[in-house]
């Protein structure tokens, strides 16, 4: 009988994460998901453990505390990560680096803490999110594209790294989905600010980003998509979960000028 499969999900007390533990935890797998803040698991089926992703000792303890009660982890999903909205000569470089630290840095210390256990026993998966904003640039989301490109370049290193130990790492690149993103979101204050050059710009551009993430899939919808992603014997290196018009948009990058391109998005968001 096989045993089921253990597995570490980050950020998963709300919106994708919290999804993507609730089907798989119904689904039979163990699962263990974290949270920076306290998280009353009790009506759950799966167990939320403290972990900031920013703190070294924090990630060591939680997974620690995994191998200490399973004996190791057999799929690792990167969620945890935070939203940034603002034009890039508004946005500071502390709150570039604060983006960095959870979506990029974090996500690597995880892999990090978790990759020996997987090289120990030869198998693995690491699933990394990215974001369909991994492939393109968008305006006024300078700062989360960059960290978003940084996970897609770090995963193509690390497939590559691990595929001797037979650790198979995936990017999960999602497109908009209705989770808290929109309030839990950084948005640069000096863009806030009317005496901003693109403030009129910014604040039409942000009203629109914020829109289509209240009309967009449920998170539920990913969920299934990640499940069928850890039961493929060969996953592919990339997989997009997106409405059609959304990865329609990866390929016109791919095949129309570079500047067209670049004034249909321009157009799009009315920049």
């Amino acid at each position: 009988m096989e045993m089921k499969k253990v597995v570490f999900i980050t950020g998963a007390s709300s919106g994708i994460g919290e999804a993507i533990a609730t089907r798989l935890s119904k689904r039979g797998y163990t699962v263990y998901g974290t949270s920076r803040y306290e998280v009353d698991d009790s009506n759950l089926n799966f167990t939320f453990l403290l972990l900031d992703v920013r703190n070294e000792e924090s990630i060591h303890q939680a997974i620690n505390k995994v191998i200490e009660i399973e004996g190791r982890i057999d799929v690792l999903i990167n969620n945890a990560g935070l939203g940034m909205i603002g034009a890039l000569e508004d946005t500071t470089i502390e709150e570039s680096k604060s983006i960095f630290n959870t979506n990029v840095f974090g996500m690597l210390a995880v892999c990090n803490e978790v990759i020996p256990y997987m090289r120990n026993k030869k198998s693995g998966i690491i699933i990394n999110t990215s974001s369909i904003a991994g492939k393109i640039g968008l305006p006024y989301r300078g700062v989360y594209n960059a960290t978003k490109h940084a996970i897609e370049g770090l995963s193509e290193a690390l497939s590559m790294e691990l595929r001797p130990f037979n650790i198979k790492v995936i990017i999960l690149e999602p497109g908009d989905f209705r989770t808290n993103i929109n309030s839990n979101r950084k948005i640069s204050k000096k863009s806030l600010d009317p005496s901003s050059p693109y403030f009129v710009s910014f604040n039409r551009t942000r009203e629109q980003v914020f829109e289509e993430v209240d009309t967009a899939w449920p998170p539920e919808k990913i969920a299934r998509d990640v499940e069928r992603i850890i039961n493929y014997r060969y996953p592919r290196l990339r997989f997009i979960s997106a409405p059609l018009k959304q990865k329609l948009s990866i390929i016109m990058h791919k095949v129309l000028p570079a500047r067209l391109f670049e004034y249909l998005i321009s157009s799009f968001y009315k920049v």
